[in-house]
């Protein structure tokens, strides 16, 4: 009596060559999901710096001088309108700093009256890629500058 062999499954060493196929091409792609997802992160930032500062802008024009405070203890910016309202954006984990145009770390930024304040940088860290957002103080137009991983 022959043995004939099994034509219907697939061998062990084919079975561990599609395991080990799909072990690299997993491999390949988490770090990109990992960028990409960190990348969205800090979009989603800027743009959420970008409105509080337009706002208090606008808040400015209407009710006058607006103070954008930062404590560094802490991931949140207050808004203070010269009629004493605060409003407290929270920023989650990410870290956060203002520095004015010389480089030097200051804590708050004044906005007059006319919605101007002096050109400031907003550092921002978010897990471990730094950035910095630089904001004309007339015109209120944004830059990013030199976005990085340490």
């Amino acid at each position: 009596m022959r043995v004939q062999p099994n034509t219907h499954g697939y061998l062990l060493i084919e079975l561990l060559a599609a395991v080990i196929l799909i072990a690299v091409a997993a491999a390949a792609l988490i770090p990109s999901i990992v960028t990409q997802s960190q990348a969205a992160d800090q979009r989603s930032l800027v743009s959420r710096l970008l409105s509080l500062d337009r706002r208090a802008r606008a808040l400015s024009l209407r009710e006058g001088p607006v103070v954008l405070r930062h404590d560094p203890d802490q991931s949140e910016i207050r808004m203070i309108s010269d009629a004493g309202d605060v409003t407290v954006t929270e920023f989650g984990q990410a870290e956060l700093g203002f520095v004015d145009h010389e480089g030097n770390a200051i804590e708050q930024i004044k906005i007059d009256r006319f919605g101007r304040s002096s050109t400031y940088t907003i550092r921002i860290e978010i897990d471990g890629s730094r950035t910095k957002l630089k904001i004309h103080g007339w015109t209120g137009r944004a830059a990013l500058i030199g976005a990085g991983h340490e």
